[in-house]
């Protein structure tokens, strides 16, 4: 019994720190690095980067910073669990930015909040990537657009679809309610490449056995594969990952399709396959939106959000091929293949 426990606090472990870090929700940051700006070029105009000190969000800065490097002062201002309004509010002050970038849920909700608070103070234009749901979640901040961090459900479908030997077509998905708006899009987008995607209801403060009843409904009603939507609710805490996740996946027969590389871990059976934004890829794209910005004199089509244009999938081969079937021959098509 000792070495079951500790086996499943070692998965939880690899999954819930790299979901709260790599999918960008507002659970806490670690493992962090420590972020190095550039020594400041006065002259040059400001982009004030909020962004927590994680290895994953490093890359998309890493983009970020190629692209603007030469034209523009860029100012980190990291991100934690103890970061308020006022920390951002004093970063502003510092700055004075002419953009600011936004990286995750969390640095959203504390510009939310200072928005909110200081509403006479005039805020700079803000592109936010990297956080979840941005379409629902950036409703309510003021002068910003944004990149979406999920890759349409129809795009990861596709993909799949073409790699596995097995049937493809009913797609079934955990949801809660504040997000059915979202599925619902994702449906009419599936429908198009003959997909039908299966919904099931969840609580808005669902339980691990509401994950394991969820994901048996979802078998009963024939899905050829579940796909796992990047919300900290249904996935950010030990006990819905150890008792409601893991033995709901377990008991399925089905491939599990993923927007975190680190769920696809090979140590573990969760996802079976996982398509994402490529970071650094992104880092580019949310230059090119100051850029656009900087050419607009700083205007912006408020609210807008983006799809992310490159994205990398990653495939648990070995798994695939002996539960699911593969096609050998489109094995080239996927960016990584995982033992």
């Amino acid at each position: 019994m000792a070495l079951v426990k500790s086996w499943v606090s070692r998965c939880f472990v690899t999954l819930a720190i790299a979901f709260s870090v790599a999918c960008a929700t507002p659970a806490g940051t670690k493992p962090s690095v420590q972020i190095q700006d550039a020594p400041r070029r006065p002259g040059l105009p400001v982009v004030l980067v909020a962004m927590p000190s994680s290895a994953v969000m490093l890359e998309v800065r890493k983009g970020l910073l190629s692209e603007l490097e030469d034209e523009f002062d860029l100012v980190s201002l990291p991100v934690g669990d103890d970061t308020s309004p006022e920390t951002l509010a004093a970063g502003l002050d510092r700055t004075t930015p002419k953009c600011v970038v936004l990286m995750n849920n969390k640095t959203l909700d504390l510009y939310k909040k200072l928005q909110a608070s200081q509403p006479g103070r005039t805020y700079p234009p803000a592109v936010v990537v990297m956080s979840s749901f941005l379409e629902e979640e950036i409703k309510g901040l003021k002068n910003a657009v944004g990149i979406s961090y999920e890759v349409p459900g129809v795009s990861a479908f596709v993909r799949l679809r073409s790699v596995l030997s097995r049937q493809v077509r009913k797609v079934g998905v955990l949801h809660r309610a504040r997000f059915a708006s979202f599925v619902g899009k994702q449906s009419k987008l599936a429908a198009l490449e003959k997909f039908e995607l299966v919904p099931q209801e969840m609580p808005a403060s669902p339980s691990a056995s509401d994950i394991r009843d969820g994901l048996e409904a979802l078998s009963k009603r024939g899905v050829d594969a579940v796909w796992v939507l990047n919300d900290n609710a249904l996935l950010g805490n030990q006990t819905l990952l150890a008792t409601g996740w893991m033995p709901g996946i377990q008991a399925g027969t089905v491939p599990v399709i993923v927007n975190v590389e680190a769920l696809v871990d090979p140590k573990i059976r969760f996802g079976s396959f996982a398509v994402l934004p490529d970071h650094e890829a992104l880092g580019v794209q949310t230059a090119n939106k100051v850029f656009e910005l900087m050419e607009a004199d700083w205007e912006l089509d408020e609210g807008s959000v983006d799809l992310p244009l490159s994205v990398k999938t990653i495939l648990k081969v070995e798994e695939a091929r002996s539960m699911f079937g593969i096609n050998e021959g489109r094995l080239g098509e996927v960016n990584r293949l995982v033992q």
